[in-house]
């Protein structure tokens, strides 16, 4: 080959390798290596893949999980974490719950039966809470279900339908299914709720007793019946689906043990029919004031910080003893309930968490309250509204001003006045206060009515310092139109 031919070749040559297509390759394949560097540091830093799992919806992990098996490894438990089936067909198609199901700490399923149900809980050994909705599932079923679960289930709830409660032969009825509660040891926050099924208040105990770390128990649409109170064990086994036996009340030791290691810190009782007898038995207070020392020594053990009543008990007494024993309350909600007459509010007994208390909402009712004044609004304008007396309301603010910690006050019923708020110098750290009340005037007058009461809130406003603002809801129930008057610091 001669010299001009073998310098022609390798100018060809340089050519070629500097060709745009030769570049373009080269400056493709730097990145990838980069790539897989950046990949590597993404999975390699716990805090990184948090911050990037929040930001993602369900359908963009089942997205990433397609792409490559490290992402498929990353993105698999953040997928499976929570697990929600809305009816009960989509438990046959749960995608590899024996491969996956260790993931899985929130399951929720809606209407489900024993067959989709239990293997689902069976498959998911590190569950933390279990949602049980729309249920239909029988006392037997449930106790299997319950005795499957993981033992690390600290969240709890039950919407059952009962069967009973289309049984015609009694209002309420006795099912029982609540004892299998005591399975779940490790328990902690506990909702349960069907309508028309009747609990025994010791059965409640032994679920308690059972579950040592339980702190929260919330009821809904249920009869919390008391052993020796006026509904006798064999009137309600007369009409009980699954008859369970005999039930025997806890003897008092094992009830001393239980109630010197109160754990019990919130109660909801929403649409609850209980007795005076069962809300004191179901939290270790004595009906009536025992001794100094040992009512000091239930005081200082008493651990109930949150009580939500929207419910049915008949009298104040249960309130007010609890009010007096329960010295580290800092939410009260008493609502639509005789709890809140103006007979909790009497007497000279101490109430040890009045300075705690930092949320109070209060539906307060007359001493002359009747169904009257709870459905016909111009029958109950005829008769006269009973409103509270310059004796009476002293009494309540009394009472009020106590509670030096308050950060939200509610205040209704058919006696109270907007003065009871307008008054709040006392809580330094209130944020809002609102009363609602009904029209105390026919319907014709009510438009002139408000604008009387906005004249009276501008005056308020002009004697409080700056910073707060007011505000009026109007709305219709039972009895009539009711007005609430909010003030809020901005």
């Amino acid at each position: 080959m001669s010299k001009r031919e073998l310098r022609q070749l390798n100018q060809s040559a340089s050519v070629e390798v500097n060709s745009p297509r030769m570049l373009r390759t080269r400056r493709n394949t730097a990145p990838s290596s980069a790539s897989k560097e950046h990949q590597d540091t993404v999975f390699s830093i716990p805090e990184l893949q948090t911050n990037i799992l929040v930001f993602l919806i369900q359908e963009d992990l089942k997205a990433l999980t397609l792409t490559c098996r490290a992402w498929s490894k990353f993105c698999v438990p953040a997928l499976y974490k929570r697990i929600s089936l809305m009816r009960h067909s989509h438990t046959r198609h749960y995608p590899n719950v024996e491969k996956y199901g260790s993931h899985v700490r929130h399951l929720r399923l809606d209407s489900t039966n024993v067959q989709d149900t239990l293997p689902l809980v069976v498959n998911t050994p590190h569950l933390r809470q279990l949602e049980l909705l729309r249920s239909k599932l029988t006392s037997s079923q449930l106790d299997t279900v319950l005795s499957s679960v993981s033992t690390e289930v600290s969240h709890f709830r039950a919407q059952l339908i009962s069967r009973s409660s289309h049984h015609s032969r009694a209002p309420w009825f006795r099912e029982p299914m609540f004892h299998s509660v005591a399975h779940l040891r490790n328990l902690r926050s506990l909702h349960w709720a069907s309508v028309g099924m009747t609990i025994h208040v010791d059965e409640i105990l032994r679920v308690l007793q059972a579950c040592p770390q339980l702190a929260s128990l919330n009821f809904g649409m249920v009869h919390v019946a008391y052993i020796d109170g006026n509904d006798s064990i064999a009137d309600l086994d007369e009409h009980c689906i699954d008859p369970p036996g005999p039930l025997e009340p806890i003897p008092d030791t094992d009830l001393d043990a239980l109630y010197s290691g109160r754990q019990l810190q919130e109660l909801v009782l929403n649409g609850t029919l209980i007795t005076d007898e069962s809300l004191l038995r179901l939290l270790g207070i004595d009906l009536e004031p025992v001794d100094d020392d040992r009512a000091e020594k239930q005081r200082r053990s008493h651990a109930l910080v949150r009580l939500d009543v929207y419910s049915h008990i008949p009298t104040y007494k249960s309130g007010a003893r609890i009010l007096q024993e329960c010295g580290r309350l800092e939410v009260l909600k008493l609502r639509t309930s005789k709890l809140a007459t103006l007979g909790l509010f009497q007497g000279d007994a101490s109430w040890p968490s009045a300075p705690l208390i930092k949320e109070l909402r209060l539906d307060i009712k007359g001493p002359t309250l009747d169904s009257i004044y709870y459905y016909h609004h111009q029958r109950a304008l005829d008769e006269g509204i009973p409103v509270f007396s310059a004796k009476e309301l002293c009494q309540i603010w009394s009472r009020l001003q106590a509670m030096v910690s308050l950060q939200l006050l509610e205040i209704s019923g058919y006696p109270v006045d907007f003065a009871m708020v307008e008054n709040m110098s006392f809580a330094k750290q209130l944020e809002s206060a609102s009363v609602k009340l009904t029209f105390r005037v026919p319907n014709e007058q009510m438009e002139s009515e408000k604008l009387v009461l906005a004249a009276r809130a501008e005056e308020w406003m002009a004697r409080n310092p700056e910073g707060w603002s007011y505000s009026f809801d109007e709305s219709f129930m039972f009895a009539g139109p009711k007005l609430e008057l909010t003030y809020r610091k901005n």
